[in-house]
């Protein structure tokens, strides 16, 4: 989610490129699919917020959860463990909260295209942060 809102479980899956469950795997990217809670979400909300609380809100809700499962990703062998955290939770949550305003600034007729769009640059984004199988 955006600034305003959490990071579901869902939403952490679609780090991990092979979940065992892909059901609720890009669970943002679904839940703006709905306009109004997109732009609720990811423009309205941290308007509304202002810049501090909104930046805020941002690490209570986003970046924070996505530096434990990036950290947690690593300690588990899946991630590479020469990531730097800190600056690739600042990049993830970036995509997070950019995904919901490209959806919500889209227009209804490019939506769903939009939304697979950037659900495979989600993937493979995410892909080439595995550890390398041999």
């Amino acid at each position: 989610m955006g600034v305003g809102g959490a990071v579901s479980p869902g939403d952490l899956d679609a780090l991990t490129p092979d979940p065992p469950a892909r059901t609720d795997r890009f669970c943002t990217l679904d839940v703006c699919m709905d306009p109004v809670a997109a732009r609720l979400i990811d423009i309205e909300g941290p308007v509304g917020l202002g810049w501090s609380r909104g930046r805020d809100s941002e690490e209570h809700y986003t970046r924070r959860n996505i530096r434990l499962l990036l950290q947690a990703l690593i300690d588990a062998g899946i991630y590479r463990d020469d990531i730097p955290v800190h600056a690739m939770a600042q990049l993830v949550t970036g995509k997070i909260t950019h995904t919901g305003i490209a959806l919500a600034e889209a227009p209804a007729r490019k939506r769903k295209q939009i939304r697979n769009e950037l659900q495979t640059a989600i993937h493979q984004l995410m892909a080439g942060l595995r550890v390398p199988t041999k």
